[in-house]
């Protein structure tokens, strides 16, 4: 309808020249409705119009958050496109008033970007900087290389040599299938086999929390004293073991009340939180344990459970990956019920298996795991890395 040439653009002539009835273009951000990932408009019509030699253009794609599956506007999203609107504010990047004749210049082609250029120049990048934080993660990699050669080894694994994200993903998915179904073991200081695991319930080994029920409309990426952590984040960006300093967690907004926060309310390092809802199995009773606050307040926020341990039978990470595991997996998949979304109440989960090598075997269990996990990352942040060193390469050359 914006830009289709034929009888649309007959249609837009037409409400445009003739009737002089669009008062407002609006574009919404992609992915907001269910059933379509386009990106919508919004066409304002008016028969009696204030204004009458123009039509207002207001760009608000890059304005919403992000939930499990779909983009959201914010409440602030909206005030902001409503209040623009009404008062016909003219924001650089967002919004501008455009005059019939550059409309009729443009073939009365409504595209917005064709008037509202929210298209930022890329920041000149420093080359010698991206290659030094090339050669920092380079260092780590090393580290984390050297860990899984001795780890390897002892288990007779392959050692993960690859630079492909994808294959080293499956790598470590077949590891933690191997290691928690007890077919490769690590061994004693001594080079006798660990004795035989045991097995707990997740209800022996931790107590539930109480957690906040704030929604994204309640949270904000920059400011606040309190971070929050909503299921959404754990479905889809949070590693398993949670260091705060390396995660963007967004802040509850300072206008929100929080006179029922109590001390036991807030994250402490060993604390498991839990996604109890979710849209497909896959997701459901998704968890992360809680490696460094760094100080940080931090609360767990909607759809989530707060499980602190009771006992210290349990090596820290070692909650995390177990949770991975097919065994842990299974068991909660199947205990997860629902129509549309899925969920786990804490009376299923507590109920749940957990597998208890020695202490001493969880910890070169989760130093495995965990070293390849910061190959993981690493190879991710590589690959940014590059792309922006060979992005300044390009942009030296061409200037």
């Amino acid at each position: 309808m914006l830009y289709r040439i034929s009888n649309e653009l007959h249609i837009r002539k037409h409400l445009i020249h003739e009737l002089n009835y669009i008062d407002a273009v609006i574009g919404l951000p992609a992915n907001i409705f269910y059933g379509t990932p386009t990106a919508a408009c919004i066409i304002v019509l008016k028969k009696q119009r204030e204004h009458k030699k123009n039509i207002l253009f207001i760009d608000a794609s890059q304005y919403f958050v992000k939930s499990a599956t779909k983009n959201r506007l914010r409440n602030t999203d909206i005030e902001k496109i409503v209040h623009t609107y009404r008062n016909r504010v003219v924001e650089e990047r967002y919004s501008r008033v455009v005059d019939f004749e550059e409309i009729e210049k443009h073939g009365f082609n409504l595209n917005i970007t064709r008037y509202v250029d929210r298209f930022e120049e890329p920041v000149q990048t420093d080359i010698a900087g991206a290659s030094s934080a090339l050669a920092e993660l380079r260092s780590l990699q090393v580290e984390s290389e050297r860990i899984l050669e001795t780890c390897c080894a002892e288990l007779g694994l392959p050692v993960p040599t690859a630079s492909n994200l994808g294959l080293l993903k499956e790598y470590k998915t077949a590891a933690i299938r191997k290691i928690f179904g007890q077919d490769v073991r690590f061994r004693d200081s001594d080079g006798h086999q660990f004795p035989t695991w045991s097995e707990s319930t997740m209800g022996d080994l931790y107590s539930q929390h109480p957690t906040n029920s704030l929604a994204w409309d309640s949270l904000n990426p920059t400011e606040g004293s309190v971070r929050n952590i909503h299921y959404g984040d754990i479905h889809t960006k949070f590693s398993a073991l949670f260091d705060a300093n390396l995660e963007e967690v967004p802040y509850i907004s300072p206008d929100v009340p929080l006179t029922s926060a109590r001390d036991r309310n807030y994250l402490r390092e060993g604390d498991i939180v839990v996604a109890d809802a979710s849209e497909d199995y896959n997701d459901v009773g998704k968890a992360i344990e809680i490696h460094a606050t760094h100080g940080m307040k931090i609360l767990a926020g909607l759809h989530t459970m707060l499980l602190r341990p009771k006992k210290d039978a349990i090596a820290p990470g070692f909650c995390a990956y177990a949770m991975q595991s097919w065994e842990m997996r299974h068991a909660i998949m199947r205990l997860a019920q629902g129509s549309k979304v899925l969920g786990i109440s804490w009376p299923h989960l507590k109920a749940v298996k957990i597998p208890l090598p020695k202490y001493e075997e969880q910890e070169k269990i989760v130093r495995f795991l965990s070293a390849l996990d910061q190959q993981l990352n690493t190879l991710e942040k590589r690959i940014d890395a590059n792309t922006v060193s060979q992005r300044a390469q390009t942009t030296r050359m061409l200037a």
